[in-house]
């Protein structure tokens, strides 16, 4: 589940850190009050944070010499992004380190991209009452923002040449094409006429009226380079190469972008060279911290990683910061908490044994079951975290039931997918249907499941009150005759009909399904199909943005609010086939019950679809990869027919009979 077209893992991400870092993630913000260029007083009391008139708060510092930030206040999409797709409740603090950089050119290209958007006078007012624009003078009032930021260190992407010469440099879209290593040290040649040159190594490539950037990703294509320089035409600002292509699949070369001033350097130092190259060193200078920001309850947290050069890297942060704030609300609701693991290290596996789960008697109201799971790493910092994307599973087996393979079992309580790099993934995900595998066994042990990494594994089972007069009592898990996993052809929709029976005193049916395609069938979409004596109950009526959106740029970045971790070491925003990193896998559920014929031997039959990026060409030939699934029938009975004994487990009392 590796970030697409990144060759290789770079850190340019985690430069040395310029301070002492007495400032962590989740510490209290200390207060502070400024005046904006407009004479406004943005005030934070950390005594008293519910009556600050700012929060949550993102900060962005700008630094002048940093193409990657200044193309955040200058590209068009980035504006656009960040206007049309803000919560309305956050506020934004913008200044930049540079005397001699005026911040109210932030302010002037906003405004100027409202208008482009024809945002009405009082729409236009509402947002500018939200954003904060404090120059360098006054900021340093603001002593402890000044110190965390020298403390939470970006990186300026840079090249090195000639004598102990550097300039700045922007590199294209994370994901559309690669990124360079760490520290890239290579040999440069010069292209002309908008033709890269035969070369292993790096090319450089000046823009003109015959050379747009379209036409020289072209001729990339077409080259062996390794990477390539464009030099940006004079007078223009640099910009992202590939960010809002809508081609998720790039290019696979290196590309960068740099001044006309130094790319006319450059030039000149290959033309005196007798080999008609020079050596060049792609590397990064560390610079005080670009982001940060104050949530809610007035604590720092960190926004991510410098990913994707677009203002709607504040707007995706802040709407995880409200869905953060709506959940800790939700953890103060009245429930019944039965613990599992506290920061418990996961390392492939982490098992909790003789875990008493209560009766119903002693359930009582919490009739709803849900699985708080949260993923921290050891350490206070996300440069603390593991790497990779990774499937993280719970299962459970109580007394003598069945034992299962990890992801896609039949005691599989919950899936969640590692963040890149991110240590703030929280989560609740409802298991209502589930309760009938673990309430009231007395012996129950759980499995946390990933693989290949470390992270720090909290898990709690949240028993909420509802209203609801029926509650499940009775789970079958659907182990279906045909097990296979990969869908390389259509060998997997083969034999995959089950035969069921229904429970007395049973009032409700929910199917319920976790799906996930992983591999080739990552960046592919799907349709999963369950057909219940011939009525078809089909995943994309009800989760089509879930499995059709994979491969599509956003697909996964526009769930930050429903808590997807956003900003992420990797091409976290990518659509992925049924989850996204950083996310928990959200439950497939349909109510069968109408189709279902009480009293008599019921059938389940279930296929599989794949299609290209964008939902066409259908086909049951599958999308090269695998696809992990669990899925159940839970019978649900009124409170009046519920008696308190412990439901026997229906693989025993009702036996699925696999079909001829």
């Amino acid at each position: 589940n590796k970030g697409k077209k990144v060759t290789k893992f770079c850190e340019l991400s985690l430069p040395p850190s310029l301070g002492s870092n007495s400032y962590v993630a989740d510490q209290l913000a200390p207060s502070f009050q400024v005046v904006d260029i407009d004479g406004n007083v943005l005030n934070y009391d950390s005594n008293n944070p519910s009556q600050s008139n700012c929060l949550p708060l993102v900060i962005f510092s700008l630094n002048s010499n940093d193409p990657f930030s200044m193309s955040m206040i200058q590209e068009s999409s980035s504006l656009s992004g960040f206007l049309l797709h803000t919560p309305n409740n956050t506020h934004f603090l913008f200044t930049t380190y540079s005397e001699t950089f005026s911040v109210s050119l932030i302010k002037t290209n906003i405004v100027n991209q409202m208008i482009k958007l024809n945002f009405s006078i009082d729409t236009q007012n509402q947002f500018l009452q939200r954003l904060h624009f404090i120059n360098s003078t006054s900021i340093q009032k603001a002593d402890s923002i000044v110190n965390l930021l020298q403390q939470w260190p970006s990186p300026i992407n840079t090249i090195h040449f000639g004598q102990n010469q550097s300039t700045a440099r922007l590199d294209c879209q994370y994901g559309w094409c690669s990124w360079p290593d760490e520290i890239v040290p290579t040999t440069l040649v010069a292209g002309s006429n908008c033709v890269v040159p035969n070369t292993q190594n790096y090319a450089i490539l000046q823009l003109s009226d015959n050379c747009n950037i379209s036409s020289a990703i072209q001729s990339i294509v077409s080259s062996s380079a390794a990477g390539v320089i464009l030099v940006q035409k004079d007078s223009l600002p640099l910009t992202v190469p590939g960010l809002d292509s809508t081609d998720t699949d790039g290019v696979s070369q290196s590309i960068t972008m740099i001044s006309y001033e130094s790319g006319n350097e450059l030039f000149k130092l290959i033309s005196q060279s007798p080999s008609q190259s020079i050596n060049i060193t792609l590397d990064y200078i560390s610079s005080a911290g670009f982001f940060a920001s104050i949530d809610h309850s007035g604590r720092f947290q960190e926004v991510g990683w410098e990913k994707s050069a677009t203002l709607r890297m504040l707007s995706w942060h802040s709407e995880w910061l409200n869905y953060k704030h709506d959940l800790y609300k939700s953890l103060k609701s009245p429930s019944l908490v039965i613990p599992l693991t506290n920061d418990a290290v996961m390392a492939d596996t982490f098992t909790v044994t003789n875990i008493n789960i209560p009766s119903l008697d002693q359930i009582g109201m919490f009739k709803d079951l849900w699985i708080e799971f949260k993923l921290g790493c050891q350490g206070n910092m996300d440069k603390d975290c593991s790497v990779w994307d990774h499937c993280v599973t719970l299962q459970v087996q109580c007394n003598d039931q069945l034992g299962n393979e990890p992801g896609g079992g039949p005691n599989e309580l919950g899936r969640w997918i590692t963040p890149f790099k991110r240590r703030v993934g929280h989560w609740m995900t409802n298991i209502t249907p589930l309760i009938p595998l673990i309430v009231g066994f007395q012996n129950c042990t759980f499995k946390v499941q990933t693989e290949y990494e470390i992270w720090l594994a909290t898990a709690n089972l949240r028993f909420t009150l509802s209203s609801e007069n029926e509650r499940p009592f009775s789970v079958l898990p659907l182990v279906w005759p045909n097990s296979q996993t990969n869908f390389d052809g259509p060998t997997y929709n083969q034999n995959r009909t089950l035969l069921f029976s229904v429970p007395l005193s049973t009032t409700k049916i929910i199917l319920r399904a976790v799906i996930t395609g992983h591999d080739g069938c990552e960046f592919l979409p799907t349709s999963h199909h369950f057909f219940v004596n011939g009525v078809e109950y089909n995943s994309s009526d009800i989760a089509y943005d879930q499995y059709m959106l994979a491969g599509t740029p956003l697909g996964c970045a526009d769930k930050t609010k429903l808590g997807a971790v956003p900003n992420e070491h990797g091409t976290w925003y990518y659509g992925r086939n049924g989850w996204c990193d950083g996310l928990d896998v959200k439950p497939l559920l349909w109510e069968i019950t109408n189709s279902v014929s009480f009293g008599n031997v019921n059938n389940i039959t279930y296929s599989a679809l794949s299609y290209d990026v964008g939902g066409g060409n259908p086909s049951s030939l599958g999308c090269g990869g695998y696809i992990l699934m669990s899925s159940y029938l839970s019978f649900y009975t009124t409170e009046q027919t519920t008696n308190n004994k412990r439901r026997p487990n229906l693989l025993n009392k009702y036996p699925i009979f696999q079909s001829n």
